[in-house]
C-alpha cells in the first residue's frame, strides 16, 4: 500500500511534469507510469475470449477503450461489450448512450418519453424529454414515424435482406433513435460525443466513393496549330503559273468545357458532430444544403458557400457526383 506522503510525491511530480492533475484522464497518456498500468490492462483485455472481436488480439484498440471507459467513467469491459468500429470509426449501444446520460447527464432525472399520434401513421410521434437541472428548461427531442420512413429503417439491411426490428419492436428503436438524438443535441460531452451503432450505419449508406479529379481545362497554342506552306511537287508537262497561295490558318480546336460543367454539378455532403446552432441551420440551408439524421448530415451541390460553412463548423465533407 503506498503511504499518502508517496502519493501525494506522485501527484506532484505528473502535475510538474505534464501540467495535469493525476486524476485528469488526458495524464495516463503523459504519465509514464499510469500509461503502462493501462498498457497491462489492455494487454489483458486482448487475450480474453470475453471481449468482442474487434479487441480480441489487438492490444492497441484495448488501450482506446480503455482511455474512452476513463473518461467516460463507465467499466471498461461494459464500454466493450457495447461499442463497435465501423471504418475506423468507433460507436457505442444507444443503451450505452442512455444509461451514461442518465447517471451523468445534465438533468433532474432519466431520460423519459411521450408517445402521440396513432401507431404505424406518419404522425406517429416519440418524443424524448427531460429537465435541465441549471436552467430548469424542458430539453425535448421529437421522433416521427414519417421520419423512419425516410430514413429507409424500415427497409431490409445486408446482402442477407434482414428484416428491419424497427417493424417488429418500433417502440423500443423510438425511444433508442430518440434518445440518442437527444443526446446529441443537448449534453453531447457526457458520451464525448460518440455516435450510436445505427448512427454510423446511417453515416456509412451514405458514404460514397470521392470522385476522380477532373483535370483542368488545357490552354492551346495557336503557333502549334499553324499550318506551315507545302511545296507543290513538280508535274509533268507545263509548268504551273506562279499563283499567289496564301497558307490555311487553322483555328486551333476548342477547348472542352465539359469536366468544366460536371464539376459545377457536384455534390457534397457535410458531416457534422452535432447538430447546428439555429443560425448556422439557416446559413445552411441559405447555400443550398438539405439537413438528415437529425440536422448533422447536409446534403447538396457544391458550392463555395457550402464549402465556407463547412471550414467554420468543422464538418467533414464528402464529395460525389
Amino acid at each position: 500500500m503506498m503511504s499518502e506522503e508517496k502519493k501525494e510525491v506522485v501527484v506532484r511530480e505528473v502535475r510538474e511534469v505534464t501540467g495535469l492533475s493525476a486524476n485528469d484522464p488526458n495524464a495516463c497518456w503523459l504519465d509514464m507510469g499510469r500509461f503502462d498500468q493501462v498498457q497491462r490492462i489492455a494487454q489483458i483485455f486482448s487475450q480474453s475470449e470475453l471481449v468482442p472481436e474487434q479487441y480480441r488480439g489487438k492490444p492497441a484498440n484495448c488501450i482506446i477503450a480503455v482511455q474512452l471507459a476513463i473518461r467516460m467513467g463507465v467499466d471498461p469491459f461494459m464500454l466493450m461489450q457495447k461499442s463497435y468500429i465501423v471504418k475506423g470509426r468507433p460507436g457505442i449501444e444507444a443503451q450505452l448512450k442512455i444509461a451514461v446520460c442518465n447517471q451523468r447527464g445534465p438533468f433532474t432525472g432519466p431520460i423519459q418519453w411521450r408517445f402521440e399520434g396513432e401507431r404505424m401513421t406518419p404522425e406517429w410521434t416519440c418524443t424524448a424529454y427531460a429537465t435541465d437541472r441549471r436552467t430548469g428548461e424542458l430539453c425535448e427531442m421529437a421522433l416521427t414515424w414519417a421520419t423512419v420512413k425516410s430514413m429507409g429503417w424500415l427497409e431490409p439491411r445486408g446482402e442477407r435482406r434482414i428484416p428491419s426490428l424497427w417493424l417488429s419492436m418500433p417502440d423500443q428503436f423510438f425511444r433508442y433513435r430518440s434518445a440518442s438524438w437527444f443526446i446529441n443535441a443537448f449534453c453531447p460531452e457526457v458520451t464525448l460525443g460518440l455516435p450510436s451503432k445505427e448512427e454510423l450505419e446511417d453515416t456509412n449508406i451514405i458514404d460514397v466513393p470521392s470522385s476522380p479529379a477532373i483535370p483542368a481545362p488545357v490552354e492551346a497554342d495557336p503557333a502549334k496549330f499553324t499550318a506551315q506552306p507545302v511545296a507543290e511537287q513538280p508535274k509533268r508537262g507545263r509548268p504551273p503559273k506562279a499563283q499567289n497561295v496564301q497558307p490555311e490558318q487553322k483555328t486551333p480546336p476548342p477547348v472542352a468545357q465539359e469536366p468544366a460543367q460536371e464539376a459545377r454539378h457536384r455534390q457534397i455532403t457535410l458531416l457534422l458532430g452535432e447538430p447546428p446552432a439555429p443560425a448556422d441551420d439557416e446559413e445552411l440551408c441559405a447555400a443550398g444544403l438539405v439537413p438528415s439524421v437529425g440536422h448533422t448530415v447536409w446534403t447538396g451541390n457544391d458550392s463555395s458557400d457550402a464549402r465556407d460553412l463547412a471550414v467554420q463548423l468543422f464538418a467533414e465533407v464528402r464529395e460525389h457526383a
